[in-house]
């Protein structure tokens, strides 16, 4: 080639790959273009009042859907408010398109409740959907958009200093900022990445500290009043390139072809062992039999695993209703067997290391404060536990046997979490109980029923712990309360189900 074509050719190459770069790398270009544009988000905020707004998060192709946060809950200096039904005129696009908008749901957080807005979509869609995080990120700097009402430079951004002070137990965070300030309720917050990290709760009004909810928490809210769908929340978390349902649906979608896969797979090697054309093996048994049982006799320690479900009656008093079973707890786990009586094989210790799972529940609550403010409907946690049980063969036949045994379980209780709601809401709120708690219990069985390698029997546990998290404190109207302190210490009833993988049961 001569040199003047060389030169040209390198500059159309450099141009080819730098528009290919553009095509084939959406999330690095729009991070890019997000970072230099920190305004990305401001056709999101719609205007319904006085230094209030919203903040829109998804649409169809009949309505635009939005979010306003309002303080529900009394507290000192905060009166609570009530988000209204409709807003008269709710204004998009920098005040562009103006409609009547009506409340769809909403959610309790905290002190503060997130309503969900629908109004008739506009004619174009200018909003943002991509990307959202959370406040629980406190690198960097946020920042927002600055009040038209407090400012002539209408929806430029807002040079005051915020920094995120700390997270509360209810999911709110607080903020720290300069009293001038000027932050106004339900503006997002925007972090140096250009992405959305939460919305503000509250107006700064001269105050060094003001509460925001994250705009993590708000998604995972709107995904369950969507009924765990994204019909309310068609936006982008950082480091994805599709909806949470999009890549739920796409997750489902390789699972099921993995399966099919996997299906075929088996099914060709059986076909495969069907056409091998072998000659039985004549297995003399009743030399395997004395064989096993030679082995048995040497050992002391044989293993397998075991599962238990069982229920119990509510485990408070609801006046003027039987006490019938509502309250059912799950364990499965090892099992190991000591065989201390290695000659006769009629005694033995069982150690049942395993993971469980307690859960209670009863409508319309099994537990109620004064007022009906707070109602908690459904309790339950998770457990790690170790049983251990000294066992008594009963009766020894040919093929089966029956054995007794009593023993004591202890165990650590793990993400305890209940799920309440109050005389207005209409979805349920889940909680966790943060604080470790120890489950103690009692148990007695009988297996009825024990073959060589597996036995059924009746499983009795009772409590001797308190209830977990007995102190834990609920707050309704400024007065605490302790609703797990009610709490009878429960007992239970149910099967089990064991398989041995070495040594059997009886002689």
């Amino acid at each position: 080639m001569k040199p003047k074509t060389l030169k040209i050719d390198c500059l159309s190459r450099l141009f080819l790959w730098a528009m290919l770069a553009g095509c084939f790398s959406p999330f690095s270009s729009s991070a890019q273009s997000n970072t230099a544009d920190l305004r990305g988000f401001v056709n999101n905020v719609v205007e319904i009042g006085v230094s209030e707004f919203g903040f829109i998060t998804a649409e169809d192709s009949v309505h635009i859907y939005f979010v306003v946060i309002r303080h529900t809950l009394n507290e000192k200096d905060y009166p609570a408010e009530i988000a209204p039904q409709t807003i008269r005129t709710a204004k998009f696009y920098n005040n562009t398109y103006r409609v009547k908008a009506t409340k769809l749901r909403e959610a309790r957080m905290g002190v503060f409740s997130v309503a969900l807005y629908q109004a008739p979509r506009p004619p174009e869609k200018k909003w943002l959907t991509n990307y959202y995080e959370s406040l629980a990120d406190k690198k960097g700097k946020l920042t927002t958009f600055r009040d038209k009402w407090v400012s002539d430079n209408i929806w430029f951004m807002n040079s005051a200093k915020i920094a995120v002070d700390k997270k509360a137990k209810n999911g709110i965070y607080t903020l720290k900022v300069s009293k001038e300030a000027g932050l106004a309720r339900g503006m997002p917050l925007i972090n140096d990445q250009g992405f959305v990290a939460g919305i503000i709760a509250e107006s700064s009004l001269g105050k060094t500290t003001i509460r925001a909810i994250s705009m993590e928490d708000i998604a995972d809210m709107l995904y369950i009043l969507g009924n765990n769908d994204c019909r309310y929340i068609d936006m982008i978390a950082m480091g994805q390139q599709l909806n949470r349902c999009e890549l739920e649906a796409l997750a489902k979608k390789e699972a099921e072809e993995k399966a099919a896969l996997e299906a075929e797979r088996k099914a060709q090697l059986a076909k495969k062992h069907e056409n091998k054309e072998e000659e039985p093996v004549k297995i003399d048994t009743a030399k395997v039999e004395t064989d096993t049982l030679a082995k048995i006799k040497q050992h002391f320690i044989d293993y397998g695993i075991s599962a238990n479900l069982l229920g119990g009656p509510r485990q408070v008093n609801m006046p003027g209703e039987n006490s019938y079973f509502k309250t059912k707890t799950f364990h499965a786990g090892l099992a190991l067997y000591l065989n201390i009586d290695r000659k006769k094989g009629r005694y033995r210790i069982t150690l049942k290391p395993g993971y469980g799972s307690f859960s209670e529940e009863t409508m319309p609550a099994i537990w109620t404060s004064p007022g009906q403010d707070i109602k908690i409907f459904r309790s339950g946690y998770q457990f790690v536990e170790m049983p251990v049980v000294f066992e008594k063969q009963l009766i020894s036949a040919k093929n089966f046997s029956s054995a007794f045994g009593i023993g004591y379980s202890a165990g650590y209780v793990l993400n305890h979490q209940y799920t309440w709601t109050d005389k207005d809401a209409v979805e349920g709120f889940k909680q966790k109980v943060s604080g470790s708690a120890v489950q103690q219990r009692v148990l007695a069985e009988l297996h009825f029923y024990q073959f060589r390698i597996g036995r059924v029997g009746l499983v009795y546990a009772q409590d001797i712990s308190k209830y977990p998290h007995a102190d834990y404190t609920i707050s309704a109207n400024g007065i605490d309360y302790q609703p797990f302190a009610q709490r009878k210490k429960g007992w239970y009833l149910g099967l089990e189900l064991a398989f041995r993988f070495r040594g059997k049961w009886g002689k």
